[in-house]
């Protein structure tokens, strides 16, 4: 027992360090940004380029990539606000054996509507892909991922005070995946308070 214990052991601890050796990485990024801000139009973007090399003896793969984010609002009237967003960004992962990272691409969009100059109305949607760059096990095959998800959500703004606004959200994102046990739904409420005065973009 006590030999079959040191083994067991032995095994838990090189199938840790191969993990670990798996993953350890270092990555060095290069980011820019550019805004724009008018009274009835304001965009933000940034962008840049990304970089990940093995760390020691590591037997992380490397990529290079690049990554960013934007968004864009504009009043179609004085109550009514259209906005677009989006990103791509690297994430990394320790819930796949063949994998230590994938590339998440998501765009989207909403309207927030001043129904009342106290109250504002927001709603948005947003469709986004996880792309793994290495084949991945299902069943008896080696197969590409990509899972996939899209988010609803909408709340309200509420003026209390003169500096004091009431924030609320409900947003539910449904992850879908042909691997088992990776699909779900989540269900997230969410509420602040500001002391601007004034609804934010």
């Amino acid at each position: 027992p006590a030999a079959r214990a040191a083994v067991n052991e032995n095994s838990a601890y090189l199938q840790h360090k191969r993990k670990r050796d798996f993953r350890d990485n270092e990555s060095v990024g290069y980011l820019f940004g550019i805004y724009y801000n008018r009274p009835r139009f304001y965009a933000n973007l940034q962008g840049g380029y990304r970089e990940g090399t093995p760390y020691g003896d590591s037997d992380f793969p490397e990529y290079r990539t690049p990554t960013g984010s934007y968004f864009a609002s504009y009043f179609l009237t004085r109550k009514l606000e259209a906005q677009v967003f989006g990103r791509r960004n690297l994430v990394h992962t320790v819930l796949s054996a063949e994998n230590p990272y994938f590339y998440d691409t998501a765009n989207g969009g909403g309207l927030n509507l001043e129904v009342h100059r106290r109250l504002l109305l927001r709603g948005h949607v947003l469709y986004g892909t996880n792309d793994y760059p290495f084949k991945e096990t299902l069943g008896e095959e080696l197969v590409e991922r990509e899972d996939t998800y899209y988010s609803l959500g909408g709340g309200f703004s509420a003026l209390l005070s003169n500096k004091l606004v009431l924030n609320a959200s409900v947003n539910r994102t449904v992850y879908e995946s042909e691997f088992p046990g990776v699909g779900r739904s989540v269900l997230r409420f969410t509420t602040g308070l500001s002391f601007e005065g004034e609804f934010s973009r």
